[in-house]
């Protein structure tokens, strides 16, 4: 969702109005809505005496996360903005394409 939505923003938006960044807004909200979603259960799914380390775990991999999600797109802030979202859809994407590979890798070792 965060990708499509910064692509979104780069590809089809030509004027950066307030309606025209709102669909692509929305599709960012529904995407980081729908990550703390799975990121808190994950958390859950610990042992009872571990639970607060792993939600511990949790909570500081978003920090670090949204520190390096700022930081990173903003790097190539000379080249402009639409430099800077291809950047924070290629990081959402491969965000998204990791747990996968996880998920998979783990399934073939069972």
């Amino acid at each position: 969702m965060l990708a499509l939505a910064s692509l979104t923003i780069v590809l089809v938006v030509v004027d950066l109005t307030a309606v025209t960044i709102a669909l692509p807004d929305i599709r960012s909200g529904l995407g980081l809505g729908a990550g703390n979603v799975v990121a808190n259960q994950v958390g859950l799914t610990a042992p009872m005496d571990r639970v607060g380390m792993a939600t511990g775990v949790v909570n500081t991999v978003k920090q670090v996360g949204t520190a390096v999600g700022v930081a990173v797109p903003a790097a190539p802030y000379r080249a402009g903005v639409a430099s800077m979202l291809l950047v924070a859809a290629g990081l959402a994407l491969a965000g998204a394409l990791l747990p996968v590979a996880l998920l998979r890798r783990a399934d073939q070792n069972v």
